[in-house]
This record gives C-alpha cells, sequence and structure tokens, in this order.
C-alpha cells in the first residue's frame, strides 16, 4: 500500500476522545509498512487539545479534517483550524477543498472561499 487514509466515527463517549486508538493505528502501520504514507480524517474530538495533540503527533504524513458544517458552527471548526496551524505549524500543512453539487449552493459559495483567505497552505 502506497499510502492510506485513516477515518472513524466521533469516539465522544471515550475519555480521550479516540485519540489513543488513532496514534496506535499509525504507528502500527509505520512500524509494518514504514513506505506507506498516511492521511488521517480525523474528528474534531470537541476541541480537546491533549486529544488532537496525541493524534497529530504519530508521524503521518497528512492531517485531515472536514469543514463542512451548518453555518452556525462553521466559525468554531475555522477558529480551530487556525489554532492548529499556529500550535503544530511543522506537523500541519494546510489545504481546501470545496465541492458544489446543488444548483443553489453556488450563490453561497463565497461563503466557503474566506477560508481561503485564512492563510493555508494551498
Amino acid at each position: 500500500v502506497k499510502h492510506a487514509v485513516l477515518t472513524s466515527v466521533n469516539r465522544d463517549e471515550l475519555k480521550d476522545r479516540g485519540a489513543e486508538i488513532w496514534y496506535q493505528t499509525v504507528v502500527k502501520i509505520k512500524e509494518s509498512s514504514p513506505q506507506t504514507t498516511i492521511e488521517t480524517l480525523i474528528p474534531d474530538v470537541k476541541a480537546n487539545w491533549d486529544a488532537l495533540e496525541r493524534m497529530i503527533s504519530a508521524g503521518q504524513e497528512v492531517v485531515s479534517h472536514n469543514m463542512e458544517t451548518v453555518e452556525s458552527l462553521y466559525r468554531k471548526k475555522f477558529d480551530l483550524a487556525k489554532d492548529l496551524k499556529k500550535n503544530f505549524p511543522q506537523q500541519l500543512l494546510d489545504e481546501t477543498k470545496v465541492t458544489f453539487g446543488i444548483p443553489d449552493a453556488y450563490d453561497q459559495g463565497g461563503r466557503y472561499l474566506r477560508y481561503k483567505s485564512g492563510q493555508v497552505d494551498r
């Protein structure tokens, strides 16, 4: 396997929000297949910084988080993404992608493109 993308459901019932599971999964893949690059598509873990740091420090090449959400939560997710980039600049390369599939969404696209002005890497 050249590249693996790992994702999961939220594990809010766990004290560490599943951070140790993420960490150990990446570590074990790297031990058994060091040439495999890994992308983790992580949940927000309710902005638990200890959990986020543990998840991000596992050695994966890419850390992803979906930003699509309802408008009332978008600002919180945007601020969290900025804080992550500020606190983990060496581990994180941020990237933004937008998908529009509903004609009514095109007029709202500018709202999502504002993320680009937040100094993402690509």
